[in-house]
């Protein structure tokens, strides 16, 4: 799902609060909100970076994917403002990175400077919905800060339209009828 601003009539990215609005209609059944980020793996300045998509709890839900190894977001991991630091690493990252290992869960990576536990390990083949490209993995949409844009502000303001929109429909409910009711 894409907004647009009335003054310029492209398709565009969608505020955190416009989400949670879609999330309240009848024809919705599950909507996710994602945001791609190219970040520093390890410290700043370390040299390297790796793309992860910043996704809500839904999202894996809305693809209808399971994880391979360990599990995926709970709501309260990717509330708002308080989120926790749980990362879902890509199943190419897992393999290529982690060696495949079962004690990957469990284990910590570093981005950005913040530790994160890995939960889970993402579908073999599934990369950003954004650009389809291979991403390191997932982390919540809510984390506070930084590049992650979660801040008390942020997620309250219209205006920070920095969220792609993935949804699917109720059963029984039609395009045509989603796009009249959005």
């Amino acid at each position: 799902i894409y907004t647009v601003p009335v003054s310029d009539p492209v398709f565009g990215q969608t505020s955190f609060p416009d989400v949670l609005s879609l999330a309240d209609t009848t024809s919705l059944d599950r909507v996710a909100a994602m945001r791609l980020a190219l970040v520093p793996l390890g410290e700043p300045g370390s040299g390297r970076s790796v793309a992860v998509e910043m996704v809500s709890s839904q999202f894996f839900n809305v693809l209808g994917v399971r994880p391979v190894r360990g599990r995926l977001f709970s709501e309260s991991e990717t509330r708002p403002g308080q989120a926790e630091h749980v990362a879902v690493v890509s199943y190419e990252y897992w393999q290529r990175s982690l060696q495949g290992r079962d004690d990957a869960i469990g284990q910590t990576i570093r981005l950005d400077g913040q530790t994160f536990t890995i939960i889970g390990v993402g579908p073999e083949g599934l990369k950003s919905r954004l650009a389809e490209m291979s991403i390191a993995g997932w982390v919540p949409t809510g984390l506070p800060g930084g590049f992650y844009h979660a801040t008390d502000q942020e997620i309250r303001d219209r205006a920070d339209r920095e969220y792609a929109v993935l949804a699917r429909a109720r059963p029984g409910y039609s395009v045509d009828q989603v796009s009249a009711e959005l």
